[in-house]
């Protein structure tokens, strides 16, 4: 069941990625960093979303596009979250919730 979680912390400018993640919150701030460096030709968030979607690190709650607005949320095996919002991969906002 999915809970409401009332901590959350907004991912922008992250400038440091780690080779060697071990929380979900390294795994979300990784994620900020691919989506920092995207760009209209080259979409490294995506990528790197799927990847954790495929190693079962993350698992899609939803995840919709409805007029040109992106709405997601992706959660961890310990209940932390991932939320998107926005237009595609470089107008994303992306939330650490835990």
């Amino acid at each position: 069941m999915l809970q409401l979680l009332t901590n959350h912390k907004e991912l922008k400018q992250i400038y440091t990625y780690n080779s060697n993640p071990h929380s979900s919150f390294d795994y979300a701030n990784n994620l900020g960093y691919k989506q920092g460096l995207s760009s209209w030709n080259n979409d490294l968030f995506t990528p790197y979303l799927n990847k954790l979607i495929n190693q079962d690190i993350l698992t899609k709650v939803y995840d919709f596009v409805q007029n040109g607005q992106r709405e997601a949320l992706y959660q961890f095996s310990n209940g932390d979250e991932i939320e998107l919002f926005g237009e595609n991969h470089m107008n994303i906002r992306i939330f650490f919730n835990y």
